[in-house]
This record gives structure tokens, sequence and C-alpha cells, in this order.
């Protein structure tokens, strides 16, 4: 026969499943609380979903691609997205919405899934144009020191998540061979599909 739960646990039950219910007030970006700019911005791709899937979207497309070419894009990747940020502290701008970042990292996984190498400045060209949408996704706070701050954060969020993306996805394809990235592609590809039509029927 099984235990009955305590009498006890009742109450217990209730209060939360009120504090659940409970309206509160939701901050935009405020996922990780009060890091202050640079820590904030380090972690920009983990709050921002259309600027960490396009981030992981072309980290899983060099993944695909040869060493050889992976070494100038993932520094053309770094430079660009630190331009970028950098252009931010110095002129308003609008940055890449939802719709067409997911678009990108839908075709982004495609390509990944095919297994295709594109080359060395293909891949360089597509790594910049990515982190340079990404770095646009930034908005640094006012003031000298906080921007700069929140602009070296930004900089290397971009560099270091899509580096660590990479690192994952190439480990799993030294494991579990080249279909471990198709995989990886694949899923991208959907995600970036769903979250495209997700935002264009929100807009609609």
């Amino acid at each position: 026969m099984p235990d009955r739960p305590a009498a006890g646990a009742a109450p217990l039950v209730l209060a939360t499943g009120a504090t659940a219910l409970l309206p509160c007030a939701a901050a935009a970006h405020d996922a990780f609380g009060d890091l202050g700019p640079f820590y904030a911005s380090l972690l920009h791709p983990l709050a921002d979903p259309a600027q960490g899937l396009v981030l992981a979207a072309v980290a899983v497309l060099l993944a695909r691609q040869p060493l050889a070419s992976v070494r100038p894009a993932v520094a053309a990747l770094a430079l660009a997205g630190s331009l970028a940020v950098s252009i931010g502290a110095l002129t308003a701008h609008a940055a890449p919405g939802l719709a067409a970042t997911a678009l990108a990292a839908a075709l982004l996984g495609m390509l990944a899934l095919t297994g295709v190498s594109l080359g060395r400045w293909p891949s360089v060209a597509i790594a910049a144009a990515v982190a340079f949408a990404a770095g646009l996704a930034i908005d640094l706070p006012p003031g000298l020191r906080a921007g700069s701050l929140a602009a070296l954060g930004g900089a290397l969020g971009i560099a270091l998540g899509a580096l660590l993306v990479w690192g994952f996805v190439d480990l799993l394809q030294r494991h579990y061979g080249r279909v471990a990235g198709a995989v990886a592609g694949s899923w991208i590809a959907a995600v970036g599909v769903l979250a495209a039509a997700f935002a264009l029927t929100a807009a609609a």
C-alpha cells in the first residue's frame, strides 16, 4: 500500500501554486540579474535568442569545415563582432530582429547539414557577417566606463560563445563521426524555422 503524503505538505503545495499564479513585472534581458555591464554583455548570447541562435548556427557550420578554413574564420568572427559592438558605441543603429536572424540560422543549419566544404574565404565572409549582425544586437549603457566594459564583454561573448559551440560540436564529431555535426545542423535548422515562424506570426 503506497504511503500517504504528509498532511503538512498540502499547505505548502497550495502556497507554491498561488505564488506561481501571482502577476509580476518581467524585465527584458534581465535573465541573470544585475551583473554589471561587462558580464551582462558577456552573457548576452544566452539571454538574447536572436543573437545566441545565429552564433550557434555559424559555429556548427564552422565545425563542419576543415581546420584550415576554421582558423581565419574564427579570427574574422572575433574582429567583426568587436567592430560591430564598437560601432554601437558611436552611432545609433537597429539590431536585426528575431525573424531575420532565425531565417539566417535556418539556412546556416541546412548548409551545415549537407557537410559541404565552403572553402576558406566563403567561411571567413559568413563568419564575419554573422558576428557583425550579432554585435549590433548589444546595447551599450551610457557612460565611458560602463560602455567600455559592456563593449569588451560583448565582443568577448560573441567570440567565446561561438568558439565554445564549435569546440563542443567538433568534440562530438571526433567521438561519433561526422553524423554528429549533421545532427547538430539539423537541430539548428529546425529551431531556426520554428523561431522564424513564431516571429513572423507574432508580427502579423
